[in-house]
């Protein structure tokens, strides 16, 4: 296909030319294994209409298999008069299995390379394009030129409306061909080279989506099939790199901008909050794209809402089933190939300016760190609910460790919000689909890959009380049975303490079975003193919870007997009956003994929290031992 494309070059700011560029339109075809290909009279009105929306100049170079029962048989000058006036250029390639599209593609770029075109478009003989869809790239590769001085540079996607956000159909110029040799590396096949340029000049601010439209009747989106079998290979990592680096030593002087993507899995799909996260402001010199999993596939009415209203700057996916917070975060990494991601959760208010706050800490410590952590706010406690929880610290790593470490390292985050550099680290789908556990083991494992630190930097994050300022106490429960998966996972992070206030309790139930079973006199007596026990150790170790966090300034704006009411209750209810209690039954549940295991949250930066640790739970313990002996012998 080719179109002409008229730019304006500035002289001096005052000798203004126009010149019209060649443009190839590359056209692969080939046939789906097994299916019946349309007539010879269908192809070439698809082929005469590919040619009617081309501006004049433009060439078409067709490329066809061996084998293909249709179109072969159409001589050379058919296919003249189906591109008039542009002209033609076929070459007939050996069928493969699978097609490979891209090899194709490779060689008729480098034919129109040689015919001396300027500027080259993969198309497909089933795309429809809007007249004058070519102004609009002109238009784009201008911009592109005057933010980098080289004409020709960069790479312009149209907008393909059954595949909205995702860079299919493209055009590049000559320089493109004389950095790379052709269209794409030679290791695709026939999936993933368009995305991978548009990554390639998205690191140089060079990436353009453009608002002339096309239509792909034919493959698409993922409900929409190609006529042949799809081949993906891993292109986001080492070859996405490599292709950074050409640029990088054919064009010294360009400068890199910093590629950032949001990353929002979302069941609510509440559409308040996620356009607000699609609107945040993006700082000069970053490309950021939004990437929402929508985990209801009832909720396919939001990814249109969405699309219709952002275009290009979001990109939704929703899944088949909900599958959790964890795979639908695998599904937004797998759908982004930035070079940063960062993680929000779909009920969180963002400042505006969040993304100025993580690009600057990129640019000044990037090279240093495997990512980033900010505070995730909770608004002040508007009722006793949820001031128990805040009480009894049980979201201290939300803010206040990251708060205390600002640029210093952080041992993990929380993924409300999180940046960390896009590598092959995924969310292990072992943890439960409600979330527990799954953040620090990503956390761990990012560390462990890229063998640099994650950082703590001050941003501004607010998330809202869940259950509309009524917490319900499994949902704490649900936390610690994934957390409880870290100790047999991390055992360089786990240490023995002293029995926490369930541990006791377990203990003195087993206890008095023990007793009961040697002594039947004592069955009527002995289930009572269990119960006066086990109660004595949540009222006493909610004394000590009490007694740590009352003169606690920064902890809640509760005073006096209703900080005092909070402070019982959070522990009891909250820390006892939701964490802990996850914490000690769900290893059972799993055959596994952890009894009197803890897992280090600081991971080994900070050896003095496990002293306090283990001191404060010998002091309850202690505590805890003198209750049960006093009601015994009593």
């Amino acid at each position: 296909m080719l179109v002409s494309l008229a730019t304006s070059i500035s002289v001096c700011r005052a000798l203004v030319s126009s010149t019209t560029m060649a443009l190839a339109a590359l056209l692969p075809v080939t046939s789906k294994e097994g299916s019946t290909r349309a007539t010879k009279t269908a192809i070439l009105a698809k082929i005469r209409a590919v040619a009617d929306s081309l501006p004049d100049g433009s060439r078409i170079y067709l490329g066809i298999d061996d084998d293909d029962t249709v179109l072969l048989p159409i001589n050379l000058e058919e296919l003249e008069q189906a591109t008039h006036p542009h002209g033609v250029t076929r070459r007939i390639f050996a069928s493969t299995n699978p097609s490979n599209i891209i090899g194709i593609v490779n060689e008729l770029c480098m034919l129109a390379f040689a015919d001396g075109m300027d500027f080259f478009a993969l198309l497909g003989d089933d795309v429809s394009l809007q007249l004058g869809w070519f102004d609009t790239v002109s238009r784009n590769f201008q911009e592109i030129e005057r933010s980098t001085g080289q004409p020709g540079f960069g790479c312009v996607a149209l907008d393909d409306v059954s595949f909205p956000g995702f860079p299919t159909f493209l055009i590049v110029g000559r320089s493109h061909v004389e950095i790379f040799g052709g269209w794409a590396p030679r290791a695709f096949i026939n999936q993933g080279a368009d995305p991978w340029i548009f990554e390639v000049y998205r690191r140089f601010n060079s990436a353009r989506f453009c608002d002339a439209r096309v239509h792909n009747g034919i493959g698409g989106d993922e409900h929409n099939e190609p006529r042949y079998v799809k081949h993906t290979i891993q292109w986001k990592d080492g070859i996405l790199t490599n292709a950074v680096a050409s640029v990088r030593t054919a064009k010294p002087f360009l400068k890199e901008t910093v590629t950032l993507d949001v990353l929002v899995p979302s069941f609510r799909a509440d559409l308040d909050i996620l356009q607000r996260i699609c609107e945040l402001d993006v700082p000069s010199e970053c490309s950021t794209q939004v990437v929402i999993i929508i985990d209801d596939p009832a909720r396919k009415d939001a990814r249109r809402l969405l699309e219709e209203k952002y275009g290009h700057r979001v990109r939704v996916r929703v899944n088949d089933g909900n599958l959790g917070a964890s795979a639908s975060r695998n599904r937004a990494l797998d759908e982004s190939a930035a070079e940063w991601v960062l993680f929000l959760d779909d009920d969180v208010h963002p400042d505006n300016l969040i993304l100025h706050t993580y690009v600057d800490a990129i640019r000044s410590q990037g090279d240093y760190v495997s990512g980033f952590i900010g505070p995730t706010q909770m608004p002040p406690p508007a009722n006793v609910y949820c001031a128990w929880i805040e009480l009894v610290w049980l979201l201290y790593f939300w803010s206040k460790h990251v708060r205390s470490r600002k640029n210093d390292e952080v041992p993990w985050g929380v993924t409300a919000q999180l940046c960390t550099k896009r590598i092959e680290v995924r969310f292990d789908l072992r943890f439960p689909k409600t979330g527990g556990g799954e953040d620090i083991d990503y956390c761990l494992r990012v560390k462990r890959v890229t063998k640099k630190p994650l950082l703590g930097i001050e941003s501004k994050c607010v998330h809202p009380w869940w259950d509309r300022g009524y917490p319900r106490n499994n949902r704490f429960y649900g936390w610690a049975e994934g957390d409880s998966m870290l100790i047999p996972m991390y055992p360089e992070h786990a240490y023995l303490s002293f029995p926490n206030a369930i541990e006791s309790m377990a203990i003195t139930c087993l206890a008095s079975v023990a007793w009961m079973c040697g002594n039947s006199t004592a069955c009527t007596e002995t289930p009572v003193r269990c119960a006066v026990i086990c109660f004595g150790i949540l009222l006493c170790d909610a004394v000590f919870d009490v007694f740590n966090i009352f003169f606690e300034d920064n902890v809640s704006h509760f005073r006096g007997t209703r900080r005092l009411l909070a402070g019982i209750i959070g522990s009891v209810w909250y820390k006892n009956l939701g964490a802990e209690l996850g914490h000690f039954y769900a290893p059972i549940r799993r055959l596994q003994f952890q009894v009197l295991h803890r897992f280090d949250w600081w991971c080994g930066k900070d050896k003095s929290k496990v002293v306090e640790t283990r001191l404060r739970e010998l002091k309850r313990f202690v505590a805890f031992a003198g209750l049960a002996l006093l009601v015994a012998i009593s």
